[in-house]
């Protein structure tokens, strides 16, 4: 069997298998699958991560058209997330069941540990029902930070549906006198359930219908000031049961409309106070050890001109802002959610001392199928597309990662990667004008 040599972060190297032996035994394939729910690009690279460690990856996938399904050799369910019976047939395989996101539906997640529980299986559900619970409502996000003395910004819920949401709406405004952005507590995502309020008749008009929906969905709602930050920071962790931690090195984010556009780091290299950046990982890490999570996660922060940090949301699986690991980390987030949850040492978090990713995101303009992939391949550069073959405003269809020897030659390579999707983009807008 092949094996890949991986650093951990006590400097050691361990063999890790990247493909199952073809001979085994059911009770060992059985000890080497692992399952995911949900099949998008978080799935796909999970499913490729589980798979060069040596793991088979099974799938509960809500089409053959997930990305997941498309582009990994995984074993998939084809079912609705809230399928018991797949659900059920997925966990009879697998000794391990992990998220692809925390907006599972709870009743999936509750009903993975109910056959686990009433089976008394030796499967592993990480992160847990408790992780999952908090961190996929945002307003028990802001209520646990609160209880940890961490940063966060001055929020107002609305007490209940029956509280009348115009009189609330019309309280914000002495609330938040310079504003505020109402939230979903649970749905929302990309720039979807939130918006900017600051009390305008305009934005009344629209407010009442938004707040309104998400009551409807049986989410909560509420308000939080708009925070005058000087930039955006994430920090990911990877946390084994144990309680030990890897934490990659914290970056800058750049969000447009809602949905992150870009990541660039280490944030040490472009002005972020080394202070700053020890504050982050001791909150990241404070987070993880209240909630018992296992595996990756985000923190993601507001940080003003004075370097104070406030955290603006939890997110308990691997995400967006890691992307760069696949490239410029000796060991990428996906791999280390993986060893996290099977309790194998964790794999170093040292990076490259220059690098960046961009999100290839849907053009405004352009609602249909993606008609090609363009390829962008070079000395530092590398593009993952995810196999969607449709395109909407502001859909990520991909990510280009980017590691650079200077801060010099990675803007130039950034602006070079930018230029190259901005035409691509155009193009698809362009096939919509001549129509």
């Amino acid at each position: 069997m092949t094996v890949k040599k991986v650093a951990t972060e006590s400097g050691n190297a361990t063999a890790a298998p990247v493909e199952l032996e073809r001979n085994m035994q059911d009770s060992e394939i059985k000890d080497k699958s692992v399952a995911i729910i949900g099949a998008g690009q978080l799935g796909m690279l999970l499913a490729d991560a589980a798979i060069e460690l040596g793991y088979q990856p099974h799938m509960l996938a809500q089409s053959r058209q997930d990305p997941a399904v498309l582009k990994s050799a995984v074993r998939a369910e084809i079912a609705p997330l809230t399928d018991h019976a797949a659900i059920e047939r997925l966990l009879a395989k697998v000794v391990l069941l992990t998220f692809e996101s925390e907006l599972t539906p709870s009743a999936t997640i509750a009903a993975a540990e109910s056959f686990v529980h009433r089976n008394q299986l030796n499967v592993e559900l990480q992160p847990s029902a408790k992780v999952m619970a908090v961190c996929s409502d945002k307003l028990k996000q802001k209520h646990l930070l609160q209880q940890l003395g961490i940063p966060t910004a001055a929020f107002d819920a609305l007490s209940s549906p029956q509280e009348s949401v115009e009189e609330w709406l019309s309280q914000l405004k002495t609330k938040f006198p310079a504003g505020c952005v109402i939230k979903w507590a649970r749905g929302g995502y990309d720039g979807i359930g939130t918006l900017v309020y600051r009390g305008s008749e305009s934005e009344l008009s629209r407010a009442l219908p938004f707040v309104e929906r998400a009551l409807a969905s049986g989410s909560d709602v509420y308000a939080e000031t708009l925070v005058p930050f000087a930039f955006e920071l994430a920090v990911v962790s990877s946390r084994c049961l144990s309680g030990n931690i890897a934490q990659y090195p914290a970056v800058m984010t750049l969000q447009k409309s809602g949905v992150c556009a870009e990541v660039k780091g280490p944030g040490t290299t472009f002005g972020l106070a080394a202070e700053t950046e020890r504050t982050a990982f001791n909150y990241a890490r404070a987070i993880g050890d209240s909630l018992g999570i296992v595996g990756t996660y985000a923190v993601e922060f507001f940080v003003d001109q004075g370097m104070h940090l406030s955290v603006n949301e939890i997110a308990p699986r691997v995400h967006n802002s890691g992307h760069f690991s696949l490239d410029a980390a000796q060991t990428s987030q996906f791999e280390n959610h993986w060893r996290a949850i099977l309790d194998l040492p964790l794999g170093s978090t040292r990076t490259d001392d220059f690098f960046a990713m961009i999100n290839i995101i849907g053009p405004v303009g352009f609602d249909g199928q993606v008609p090609k992939e363009f390829a962008m391949e070079a000395d530092g550069i590398r593009a993952y597309w995810y196999g969607k073959s449709a395109s909407r405003p502001g859909r990520k269809l991909g990510h280009v990662n980017i590691t650079a020897t200077s801060s010099a030659q990675l803007s130039e390579r950034m602006n070079a990667v930018k230029a190259a999707i901005a035409s691509w983009q155009s193009s698809l807008s362009g096939e919509v004008s001549r129509v």
